[in-house]
Order: structure tokens, then C-alpha cells, then sequence
């Protein structure tokens, strides 16, 4: 699909991930970012994956920043990603250690 039909149907996700967050969880890694995205599409898939991360699918989500660490070097992405991590742990209490190191 077009990059505009596919960042219209990702922003048409968020508030079905914002009132039943576990009709979407299943399909989390379909959300992870690649390196084609454009900077919205990056952005609406770093709010989808702040908001299904769970206690079940952390590990997953934890790993999935790493990469984005490892491999993205815009700042303003980082500074994203870093944000979304940081209101995860503030959910999952038990990610905040692992956030800091």
C-alpha cells in the first residue's frame, strides 16, 4: 500500500488500541518500526507499541528499542523512542531497572 493508506490505517488503530488494547496486542511485531518508514509512520507505530506493551509482551517491546538504538541515528527519533520507553516502565514497573542500564 501507499505510504499515506498505510499511515492512515495505523493512525485508524489507535483508538482501538487505546479502548481494547488486547484485540491488538497479537499483532504487535507488526508495528515494529523498519527502516523504510517515513518519520509519521514512525511516530504512530512508537505510540501503538507504547500502548499494547504488557507485562506478557515487555521482553519483545525492550528488545525491539534496542534495535532501534542500535541502527536509527536521528535524534529526533531517539529522543522518541526514549520517551515511549520511559512511559512504558512508568506501566510496567518491573522495566525500570532494565531501562537504565
Amino acid at each position: 500500500a501507499a505510504p499515506e493508506v498505510s499511515l492512515l490505517a495505523l493512525r485508524q488503530c489507535l483508538p482501538l488500541a487505546a479502548r481494547c488494547p488486547d484485540l491488538l496486542r497479537s499483532f504487535l511485531p507488526a508495528f515494529w518500526i523498519r527502516s523504510d518508514d517515513s518519520h509519521p509512520t514512525q511516530e504512530v507505530k512508537l505510540e501503538l507499541i507504547e500502548m499494547l506493551a504488557d507485562e506478557r509482551n515487555s521482553t519483545a517491546v525492550m528488545r525491539e528499542f534496542q534495535v532501534y538504538f542500535r541502527w536509527h541515528r536521528r535524534q529526533d527519533f531517539i529522543h522518541s523512542c526514549m520517551k515511549r520507553m520511559s512511559n512504558i516502565a512508568l506501566k510496567i514497573p518491573a522495566l525500570v531497572d532494565p531501562c537504565l542500564r
